[in-house]
């Protein structure tokens, strides 16, 4: 992502329905797991970004655990001053590290349509054994945006 658009995004996950509509839908979905699993869940969400969904995470009664990782240092930079656990690298680094439980991967957004590309599901061998994967994608090819890239 370009640089700037984290500077623009920062703020905008706050306050904008996009992102309170996003995390609503995301949060609520760990809870129903956490209620299933009959505990809290430990969460890495990959290509974290700015750490706002972290942030709402580590303070949830449903979540033990939310750590986060993201390969641009100004993204990493948000992230931390949010005071939230935070790794700067790939996807594709984590394997065999066993980050987390679940996985929230949000920004896995393909242009052309298809499905991801297999590297970007190496990630999920890290996972842990009894663990799970949470994608949002972009509904539509249209809706990816060039910051998407």
């Amino acid at each position: 992502m370009q640089p700037q658009e984290y500077h623009t995004l920062e703020p905008l996950e706050k306050h904008h329905w996009w992102y309170r509509a996003l995390h609503r839908r995301l949060l609520k979905r760990l809870a129903r797991e956490a209620r299933r699993r009959g505990g809290p869940l430990r969460v890495f969400d990959a290509c974290c970004g700015t750490g706002g969904l972290l942030r709402i995470l580590s303070r949830r009664a449903d979540v033990a655990e939310a750590e986060g990782c993201d390969l641009h240092p100004l993204a990493l930079s948000y992230a931390r001053s949010r005071g939230v656990q935070v790794r700067e690298c790939s996807v594709n680094e984590l394997q065999g590290m066993r980050p987390a439980g679940i996985w929230s991967v949000r920004w896995m957004c393909c242009i052309t349509g298809r499905s991801p590309p297999a590297t970007s599901w190496q990630g999920w061998r890290s996972c842990s054994p009894r663990g799970g994967l949470l994608l949002n994608v972009a509904a539509m090819p249209c809706l990816a945006r060039r910051h998407d890239v």
